[in-house]
């Protein structure tokens, strides 16, 4: 059973995507790539698979796809599990409406900082540095948006 309070943040926390997406140019779609994160989330009730859906139908029409995690493939930084992530992802993101061919998909490590704000040598530079080229060319609007606000009732 779902307390009030663990319903009420997943509600204030949905809102709060819901109103980024609602005035962003671009989103950042960040995937686990653990063995068994990715596959949860690519799963028929996975966030990554809601997460997309939300952003599309909201109006954001520019992805970039960051697979974190890259340091904990096996082996570390495979280039393999990046593709397969990769292959799998943009098969879900055309169901969505996104063309796969202009989303960015970026092989990134949180926890050891690769490919967040440098490039790093632990993944093929040709590559990675084609998909920095694709994000750099994302046209961004200027088009001031006013504030969506939600208000949620919660029945007890």
């Amino acid at each position: 059973m779902v307390k009030k309070n663990e319903l009420y943040e997943k509600l204030v926390i949905h809102c709060v995507l819901m109103e980024a997406f609602f005035q962003a140019d671009c989103a950042v779609l960040i995937i686990a790539s653990g063995t068994g994160e990715f596959e949860a989330g690519i799963s028929k009730n996975g966030q990554t698979r809601e997460h997309a859906l939300l952003a599309y139908t909201l109006g954001v029409k520019q992805l970039i796809v960051a697979t974190n995690k890259m340091d904990s493939t096996e082996p570390p930084y495979s280039e393999s599990r990046f593709e397969e992530i990769k292959k799998e992802v943009q098969a879900y993101i055309k169901k969505v409406g996104y063309n796969p061919k202009t989303v960015a998909f970026v092989p990134i490590s949180g926890w050891h900082g690769d490919n967040m704000l440098e490039a790093s040598d632990k993944v093929g530079i040709d590559k990675l540095t084609l998909q920095f080229q694709k994000v750099a060319t994302f046209p961004v609007s200027h088009i001031s948006c006013s504030k969506v606000r939600f208000q949620l009732k919660i029945k007890t």
